[in-house]
């Protein structure tokens, strides 16, 4: 056992150094410096280590438990924590990209404690959400593509003519409206106004974090990135939108509990689904693409990325595969050449984006009819230590 010391005014106290490795084993935890610097000298102080604790979601009273109360209280955490995550039966956490369970732990337990309070506290008569595994009583029927996306667009009121009247962001929110009619809660990241910055390295876009009331998604916006590998444009956010609802449908999981890694079973099932809900085969029919602006242009028709209805072409043998890498090529270097200007969100935007538009309104609505007291809802809405009473008065007005 090696000693650790945590410093305070009139001495230390030692611990065991373990206790602090496993209790701050989190990717962003690592990259802090004076997390960095604590591993290298064997001590830290005691302000120092309430902060990074607070950031990691710890109880600071743990740091001086012994290690065999500290793995036990890690494992019931786990346990609860993996509840959001796969099982082989019931559909726990569904991403497209690659991610690893510490990438995006915090993001989670935050959103797991949002489900539990809105169920205890807020809608404490909700039933069970009758959409979750409904795709897959539709496949199970042998209903075709097409009968399924009708059915997925008719239950979420999603009309195609109405939402490609909209721009691009416009349709986003149509969609993540529908959505939280329905129960679906939506959050988007929103680079430090969650509990949690993204690694810009995550090739996450979108996860769905289990319950039976109260199911969540989260989209990967990347708006923290100065130069980021992916655009998370409208458009490609729209699509990861429409892929977690198909994913929470078919009552499946892209995550393996055992490897922490994603993998790509019954993702081409639920991207031909949602591809198919979003611009339905027949209306490829009608489609010519003789040039890069021809792609562009129809792509923003439909509401889409030009990159997804070029993979949509292919699938239905209206374009040749060899053509399609080419004009994909096309399209990462004027990606290359139009990187987005990053400006930092105002508080009341950032908090807003993450928190998403039916969880404010069911919270504030809750507040102000005295269901939940104001410290509850400040630590609902904002993050500990940035609860700015102004700001919170301007999220009561806003809502």
């Amino acid at each position: 056992m090696t000693d650790f010391t945590i410093k305070i005014k009139r001495g230390g106290i030692k611990i065991d150094k373990r206790v602090f490795l496993s209790l701050l084993d989190l990717s962003p935890i690592k990259d802090y410096t004076d997390y960095i610097k604590a591993v290298e000298s064997n001590e830290i102080t005691v302000s120092d280590l309430k902060i990074l604790a607070q950031r990691a979601d710890v109880p600071y009273p743990l740091f001086f438990a012994p290690k065999e109360k500290v793995d036990a209280q890690l494992k019931d955490t786990r346990k609860n924590l993996f509840e959001k995550l796969p099982t082989k039966s019931e559909m726990q956490l569904a991403l497209r990209g690659e991610a690893s369970v510490a990438d995006i732990e915090i993001i989670v337990k935050d959103i797991g404690r949002k489900q539990e309070f809105l169920k205890r506290r807020v809608l404490p008569a909700s039933g069970d959400n009758p959409y979750i595994g409904s795709i897959s009583k539709l496949i199970k029927k042998g209903l075709p593509k097409k009968e399924i996306a009708e059915q997925v667009r008719s239950y979420f009121g999603i009309n195609l003519v109405e939402m490609r009247k909209l721009s691009k962001d416009d349709v986003l929110s149509y969609i993540c409206k529908k959505a939280e009619e329905k129960e679906i809660f939506i959050s988007m990241s929103s680079y430090n106004y969650m509990p949690q910055n993204l690694d810009s390295n995550l090739g996450l876009s979108g996860l769905c974090v289990k319950d039976k009331k109260v199911p969540y998604i989260f989209v990967n916006t990347r708006d923290g990135d100065d130069k980021p590998k992916i655009l998370e444009t409208s458009g490609r956010q729209i699509l990861t939108v429409i892929s977690m609802l198909v994913c929470i449908g078919i009552n499946k999981f892209l995550l393996s509990t055992k490897t922490g890694k994603s993998s790509n079973t019954d993702y081409k099932r639920i991207y031909s689904i949602a591809s198919e809900i979003l611009i339905p085969t027949s209306e490829l029919n009608v489609i010519k693409i003789n040039s890069l602006s021809d792609l562009t242009s129809w792509a923003r028709v439909l509401k889409v990325t030009p990159s997804m209805l070029l993979i949509c072409l292919v699938n239905a043998g209206k374009i040749s595969r060899k053509l399609a890498n080419s004009y994909l090529e096309n399209l990462r270097d004027a990606i290359k050449e139009v990187q987005p200007k990053r400006r930092q969100a105002l508080p009341i935007n950032g908090y807003k984006k993450y928190n998403g538009e039916r969880f404010s309104k069911e919270i504030i609505s809750a507040y102000k009819n005295n269901k939940i007291t104001e410290g509850e809802t400040k630590n609902l809405l904002f993050r500990k230590g940035k609860m700015d009473n102004n700001l919170f008065q301007e999220y009561l007005s806003k809502y």
